[in-house]
């Protein structure tokens, strides 16, 4: 018979505890867009009660034959305005954006903490598009962090 070592038993379920403890998670909302057009994308936050954190960053990857950026990527979403933030997100490469909601210590609570919008590039056929939000950071008051899990989400366009 096979056994354990208390110690493996304690030591995996402290990380369990560790893992779940701050399971804060972004979620994108269902999308289908027109062409030519835009397309609006909501950005949740989940934390867990006490959890909430001050401030939040991630990297928005979109497929650049079939959306593009416009000028006003973002704009903050019922939970970030009621925190007092604000979200900004700027395009560093033509595929690539880079989102921060932040001002103050307020903690965000649970809820939509961005609207995005993207463009549907001129011409795109009927079809499919895939964005990704990775590289999430969520900031704490004490400015401790932790990562975010990556999101990836399938847009219908329709011509």
């Amino acid at each position: 018979m096979f056994r354990f070592p208390a110690a493996f038993f304690l030591a995996s379920c402290w990380l369990l505890l560790q893992t779940s403890a701050g399971a804060q998670a972004l979620r994108a909302s269902q999308a289908n867009a027109d062409s030519p057009g835009t397309v609006r994308i909501e950005i949740a936050l989940r934390s867990p009660r006490g959890k909430e954190p001050a401030a939040l960053q991630w990297n928005l990857a979109i497929p650049t034959q079939r959306l593009t950026f416009p000028d006003a990527i973002a704009a903050a979403g019922p939970a970030a305005r009621s925190a007092g933030k604000l979200v900004n997100c700027a395009a560093r490469a033509a595929d690539l954006a880079i989102c921060v909601v932040s001002g103050g210590q307020e903690r965000i609570p649970n809820g939509v903490v961005a609207v995005l919008r993207l463009a549907v590039a001129p011409h795109t056929p009927r079809g499919t598009a895939q964005i990704r939000i990775d590289g999430g950071i969520a900031v704490f008051p004490d400015l401790s962090h932790i990562a975010l899990g990556a999101v990836t989400k399938t847009i219908r366009i329709s011509p």
